[in-house]
């Protein structure tokens, strides 16, 4: 009989030993069987034009898969979601695969890739949630966002009401595709068509005179994914609600709420290049006063400088500064421990409470 046992217990010991040490081995770990409501997106960078022939997020556990939205061509901008479809109200398992097929129209070229994604880190950032100060309550992720740049560079980002982190990014393939899956007529030729279509979604006149195709930034949207320092937001007479600055994008297609100071939450850990930011100044204390200041960084200016300052891992500060004793001027500088460098290509707009808006003004100029 304790044969008989040994026989039926030893290879089931094996077996979850092997197991194990296969999880070890390759650093993964299987989700929990936890499900989730989500819904699928798409997005790429504005002027360059990206159309998904096929793609879906595949299930972690092979129950099924999710369709990204196809066909729609889109340049919303890098991080942003463009389309998804009708509403499921039904939960589903995590994807831990992309499987995807686009087009770039500024290429005239067709993408492959088969990805795998980081289920681990996307099921914590499911779980753990965040708090929403649109919502006013605790929520978490419900859509994923699938970014399409030039050059095949492909990044997946979660996202949720004013948040959005990007989770894994790689290449796609070139291959050769049928032209039929962009355009089955026969009315347009294939280079009229492509034309078409540019001309459509270049955001000005002078977008499409200077366009070149040769001029593609191969490689910018990897760069910002990787360009990640260890710095963080200070204000300088400058008093905000709840210490909050209210949204703050990323060049690599994140967005967040920031504290100010970041505290525990930043320490170890790097952060994008920002691309713009917005703070509500609370001016007198009454709400009736606050004012609203949006920031849009240059983009060669602020690499430049962060590239500058940032260089071994330097931890550095990025400085709003009210200049009290200049009228209210606004500066912005970025420093380390031993440099200090002012920001001058920066453009503001500011708003006041009920919509009011204020095009190129200064604190100064709004009363």
């Amino acid at each position: 009989m304790v044969a008989f046992e040994l026989k039926v217990f030893l290879p089931t010991v094996l077996y979850i030993f092997l197991l194990s040490f296969s999880s070890i081995a390759t650093g993964l770990s299987m989700p929990s069987n936890k499900n989730y409501q989500y819904k699928a997106s798409e997005g790429a960078p504005k002027n360059y034009p990206m159309q998904i022939i096929s793609g879906s997020l595949n299930y972690y556990d092979n129950s099924g898969s999710l369709a990204v939205p196809k066909m729609t061509k889109v340049s919303n901008g890098w991080g942003n979601w463009r389309s998804s479809h009708v509403s499921r109200d039904e939960e589903m398992p995590l994807p831990n695969k992309l499987s995807l097929i686009y087009f770039s129209y500024m290429e005239d070229q067709f993408f492959k890739g088969e990805f795998d994604l980081p289920i681990e880190k996307i099921q914590a950032l499911f779980d753990a949630g965040y708090y929403s100060l649109n919502q006013e309550e605790n929520v978490t992720f419900d859509k994923f966002i699938v970014g399409m740049a030039p050059g095949g560079y492909v990044t997946v980002w979660v996202s949720g009401f004013d948040k959005t982190i990007e989770v894994f990014s790689g290449y796609a393939e070139k291959i050769d595709g049928d032209w039929s899956w962009v355009y089955d007529g026969d009315e347009l030729s294939r280079e009229a068509y492509l034309k078409m279509v540019i001309d459509e979604k270049l955001s000005s006149i002078n977008d499409v005179a200077a366009f070149r195709a040769e001029d593609i930034p191969l490689g910018r949207w990897e760069n910002y994914s990787n360009r990640r320092y260890h710095w963080e937001p200070v204000l300088n007479n400058i008093k905000i609600r709840d210490d909050l600055i209210n949204i703050i994008h990323f060049y690599n297609g994140e967005k967040d709420y920031l504290n100010v100071p970041l505290g525990d939450f930043h320490k170890g850990k790097t952060l994008a290049v920002p691309d713009s930011m917005d703070i509500t100044w609370n001016r007198t204390g009454y709400l009736v006063n606050d004012l609203t200041i949006e920031v849009f960084f240059d983009e060669n200016e602020i690499f430049s400088v962060f590239d500058a300052l940032g260089k071994n891992n330097a931890p550095l500060k990025l400085e709003l500064k009210m200049e009290t004793e200049k009228n209210n001027n606004f500066t912005i500088w970025l420093h380390n421990q031993k440099a200090k460098v002012e920001l001058k290509k920066f453009k503001m707009k500011t708003w006041k409470p009920g919509g009011i808006r204020y095009s190129e003004a200064g604190p100064e100029d709004t009363e």
